[in-house]
C-alpha cells in the first residue's frame, strides 16, 4: 500500500473528510487554509478564501454544493463548493470548534456548530438555520451559560437529526470531558449524560455511515464504540497511545443480516466483499514532547482494529507527528489521516483488502 503524501497545510492538520461521492477530499488546518483535492490523484483542485485563524472544523452537503467552515477568528462562512465564492459569513463571539450539516440529504439547509466562551459571551452550541434564496445564517435553538457543561470541543446530529451530541473540553466541570452528553434538537433540553465514559478526556467522536453506531476517542488510549439507540458501550479498543481520532468503515452496516452474501462484483469482474468490519485509531505522544522522540517512539502510526473481535490487525506508519484525525472514503477502500506535521496521507487499500472471500479471512471478516 504506497500512499498519496500531500503537504497540505503549514501547520498541523485539524480535520479531513471526504464529500458522500468520494471524489473528493476536503482538509483543515491552523495555517487558516480550507482546500479541496482531487481523492485519486491528490491534486489540489482549490483553496478556499482563507480565514483569519484556525480553522477547526468544517462540513460538506450531500449534494456537495455547499462547505461550512468554523474558524478561530470567530466566524462561520458558507461556501459554493465548486466555485469556491463565499456565500455567508457570520461573526459569533467565541472559537468555532465544530459545525456540522444536518443529516437529511433531501434537506440539508441547518447546521449545529460550538463555540468557546468568548469575554463575557458564555460558551454556547447552537443550531443554525441557511437560506438559500438569501443567503443568510439565524440562530434556531442555542444551548449556552449554565446550561452547558463547559466549552464544547464537538458537537454532532444524532439519530434522525432529532438530538444533539457533545463532548467536552477537559477543564470542564464535573468530570464532563469524560462523559457524553445528549441534548433535545429542539428544545436544547439535556436528555442524558452518559457519565465517566472514559477515565480521562474525550478528543473526538465519529459515527458509522447508518448512524446507529459512534466511536469516541480519548486520551486514556481507548476508543469505545457505542450503540446510538440504547447509548451503551458494545465494544472497547484498548491501544498503547493516546487516541486523538477513531473512525468506523463505512462498509459495516448494523442491520446487516449475517447469514447474507454481502460480496459484488468490480467493474472489472473481481469479486469484492461489502462487509469490512474495522475500526481505524490514530493518535500518538503529545505534539508539545514530539522533539525529545523519533517518530517510532511517538506512536504516530495508524492502527486497524476489528470491530468485533476488539483485536488490533495491523499499523500504518508515515507521520512524524502526531495523528489529529482520520477519515474512510464512502466506499470504504481509502482512509485519509492528517497529522501535526502538516501532511495529509491518502491510502489507497490493496486488492487483497477488497478481493473475495479469501481476503476477508486475512482481514479478520467471516463472510
Amino acid at each position: 500500500m504506497h500512499p498519496l503524501v500531500i503537504y497540505a497545510h503549514r501547520r498541523p492538520v485539524t480535520q479531513v473528510g471526504f464529500n458522500s461521492d468520494g471524489d473528493l477530499l476536503f482538509t483543515s488546518g491552523k495555517d487558516n487554509g480550507m482546500c479541496v483535492w482531487d481523492a485519486y490523484t491528490g491534486e489540489r483542485l482549490g483553496t478556499y478564501e482563507p480565514h483569519k485563524g484556525a480553522v477547526f472544523s468544517f462540513s460538506c452537503t450531500y449534494d456537495s454544493t455547499r462547505l461550512v467552515t468554523g474558524s478561530g477568528d470567530q466566524c462561520i462562512r458558507v461556501f459554493d463548493v465548486v466555485s469556491g465564492t463565499c456565500l455567508a459569513e457570520e461573526m459569533v463571539k467565541g472559537v468555532v470548534r465544530s459545525v456540522e450539516w444536518c443529516t437529511n440529504p433531501n434537506k440539508q439547509n441547518r447546521f449545529v456548530a460550538c463555540r468557546d466562551q468568548f469575554v463575557s459571551t458564555p460558551n454556547s452550541v447552537s443550531i443554525w438555520d441557511y437560506d438559500e434564496d438569501s443567503n443568510k445564517l439565524t440562530v434556531n435553538m442555542q444551548i449556552t451559560g449554565d446550561n452547558l457543561p463547559g466549552k464544547a470541543l464537538q458537537a454532532r446530529w444524532g439519530l434522525y437529526d432529532e438530538t444533539i451530541i457533545t463532548i467536552h473540553d477537559e477543564k470542564s466541570d464535573n468530570n464532563a470531558a469524560t462523559s457524553i452528553f445528549i441534548w433535545d434538537a429542539i428544545t436544547g433540553d439535556k436528555l442524558q449524560q452518559i457519565e465517566h465514559a472514559h477515565e480521562r478526556p474525550i478528543t473526538k467522536c465519529q459515527f458509522s455511515a447508518d448512524r446507529l453506531l459512534f466511536v469516541t476517542a480519548s486520551q486514556d488510549m481507548t476508543a469505545k464504540l457505542w450503540n446510538i439507540r440504547t447509548w451503551q458501550c458494545v465494544k472497547t479498543y484498548s491501544s498503547d497511545r493516546p487516541i486523538n481520532d477513531a473512525t468506523i468503515n463505512p462498509l459495516y452496516r448494523a442491520d446487516d443480516d449475517d447469514e447474507e452474501v454481502v460480496e459484488d462484483k468490480r467493474d472489472d469482474g473481481v469479486l469484492v466483499s461489502r462487509r469490512r468490519q474495522h475500526v481505524m485509531l490514530g493518535g500518538g505522544q503529545q505534539a508539545r514532547d514530539v522533539t525529545t522522540t523519533s517518530a517510532k517512539q511517538g506512536k504516530f502510526e495508524s492502527c486497524l482494529f476489528h470491530m468485533i473481535y476488539e483485536n488490533e490487525l495491523g499499523k500504518v506508519s508515515g507521520h512524524f507527528g502526531p495523528i489529529n484525525t482520520l477519515s474512510w472514503s464512502p466506499d470504504g477502500y481509502t482512509f485519509v489521516s492528517g497529522g501535526e506535521d502538516g501532511y495529509v496521507r491518502v491510502h489507497h487499500m490493496d486488492d487483497d483488502y477488497t478481493n473475495d472471500t479469501s481476503a476477508a479471512k486475512k482481514w479478520g471478516d467471516d463472510l
